[in-house]
């Protein structure tokens, strides 16, 4: 069992390629991937302007609005999709949607898992509270703190999680995550495919 507390702030962060946000690596997976080949990557990117995103072929994503306004994503065959605060959207990495600002720069968290090797599952804790997770084998489990303070256990390890940080736990274990009224956060579900 590994776990990882990931602090904000100690995040790759960089420019879109086209210029139309910022992005900020929170992990890959394995070690050492790029954009290119990665199998996991988990990312937090700011949208400030309209503008399409980057296609992923072959990577199943979801994202989630954790901060600023809400906006639109409006894909080549005429859907819409409202992206409002703390509700995931999971779509194909290959499209490449063009997002529609209400008003102010919009923060998202994202979700990728490469199809065939790995799935993922993201639900939003919205009120603090005990979470108890049984991980196989092989399972990543992954706790991005939107609001509040979180505390992950896991076979006698503790993390402690502020806003915008993120813990990774990896292998077999009971994870207990826990947070007071008030809290938030995003839980991700990862699992290798046979």
């Amino acid at each position: 069992m590994v776990l990882n507390l990931l602090r904000n702030g100690t995040y790759d962060r960089k420019a879109w390629k086209n210029g139309g946000g910022i992005t900020e690596d929170v992990w890959l997976f394995p070690d050492g991937a790029s954009h290119d080949d990665f199998d996991i990557r988990l990312s937090l990117a700011e949208i400030s302007r309209e503008g399409p995103f980057s296609a992923f072929p072959g990577i199943d994503r979801t994202i989630t609005l954790v901060g600023g306004d809400p906006f639109v994503l409006e894909f080549d065959d005429g859907t819409r999709r409202r992206m409002s605060l703390l509700d995931p959207f999971s779509f194909d990495g290959v499209l490449m949607p063009v997002s529609r600002l209400d008003g102010a720069p919009s923060r998202d968290f994202n979700v990728m898992t490469r199809r065939g090797r790995w799935s993922h599952e993201v639900t939003v804790h919205r009120d603090g509270g005990s979470i108890d997770l049984e991980l196989e084998g092989g399972t990543v489990a992954v706790l991005h703190a939107v609001a509040g303070s979180w505390q992950a256990c896991a076979s006698g390890h503790v993390a402690e999680a502020a806003a915008r940080d993120t813990v990774i736990v990896q292998g077999e274990t009971g994870l207990i995550l826990e947070a007071e009224p008030g809290s938030a956060a995003i839980v991700a579900i990862l699992k290798p495919d046979d």
